[in-house]
């Protein structure tokens, strides 16, 4: 079955994880760095919980009325049927929610994926394959420069830097272009702070000139 691949803006919604194991744990802090609201249910925990005392444990088995309210549901219980009533719970409550090792009862999947700053490379395989997801996960990994996370910070300051002063939109996709090509990448490897700000500067000065 094809997925509709999206990022998800969950900055401060409540979201819910059922089960204390290691897959749970991996799976609330994604929802924890996101920025939202999480909830995990279980009656029992692996260490790394007590390192994030933000997240709201509740130390129990889960019940029906602790989907109230959720926006996204993670079921990561080791006991299958379990998982599979939260899932079914939250189709009838119009609930985002994944079921971990089941793709055919979860109405989303969460990818593999390579975070670099505000750079993500989310990777899926339709359920199909997980492992296949894991090892592109870490190709990509080792294949991204260790600046990256500089060049995508450079390449949204230079982006405000255009709207800012250039009103035709197609100007504005050249220069980005520019910025975000591999020659521009070459050349920001080769600049300090202060001389990234003046090419900035200058580029903006005169488009047509990409020196």
């Amino acid at each position: 079955m094809p997925y509709y691949p999206m990022a998800l803006n969950i900055q401060e919604w409540p979201c819910l994880v059922v089960g204390g194991g290691r897959i749970a744990l991996s799976r609330t802090l994604r929802l924890a760095d996101a920025g939202a609201s999480v909830t995990v249910v279980s009656p029992s925990f692996v260490r790394g919980f007590s390192a994030r005392p933000k997240i709201d444990r509740i130390p129990r088995t889960f019940e029906e009325r602790d989907l109230e309210g959720m926006f996204v549901v993670i079921a990561a219980t080791n006991d299958p049927e379990t998982n599979r009533t939260i899932a079914e719970r939250c189709k009838e409550s119009r609930i985002l929610c994944n079921v971990i090792d089941d793709p055919e009862a979860s109405t989303f999947l969460v990818p593999a994926a390579v975070q670099r700053g505000p750079l993500s490379i989310a990777i899926s395989t339709d359920g199909a394959s997980p492992a296949l997801s894991a090892r592109l996960r870490k190709h990509f990994d080792e294949w991204l420069p260790d600046d990256m996370e500089d060049y995508v910070a450079f390449l949204g300051e230079a982006r405000q830097k255009a709207k800012d002063a250039i009103a035709d939109p197609d100007t504005r996709k050249e220069i980005a272009n520019y910025f975000a090509s591999v020659a521009g990448y070459a050349r920001f490897k080769k600049l300090n702070e202060k001389d990234r700000a003046k090419w900035i500067k200058k580029v903006l000065s005169d488009p047509k000139s990409n020196a």
